[in-house]
């Protein structure tokens, strides 16, 4: 009988860690799109894209990572 409780009070752990998980990914996305629309009036088509990239100011690479992974999460719903 204890170990199942045990059980649950980690599972509860496990979900509480979860949603924390979530909130930052939430915070993450938030922040991406504030920089997207700061880079709207940058040209879309890819060609000046491909001609042009130093319009793109440079980010830290920890931040690449960081937005790296919220755009595949964003891209896989």
């Amino acid at each position: 009988m204890q170990q199942q409780q045990q059980q649950q009070q980690e599972e509860e752990e496990e979900e509480e860690e979860e949603e924390e998980q979530q909130q930052e990914e939430e915070e993450e996305e938030e922040e991406e799109e504030e920089e997207q629309q700061q880079y709207t009036h940058l040209p879309t088509s890819p060609t000046s894209n491909t001609t042009q990239p130093q319009n793109q100011p440079q980010k830290p690479t920890v931040q690449i990572g960081a937005s790296r992974a919220a755009t595949c999460r964003y891209l896989s719903r």
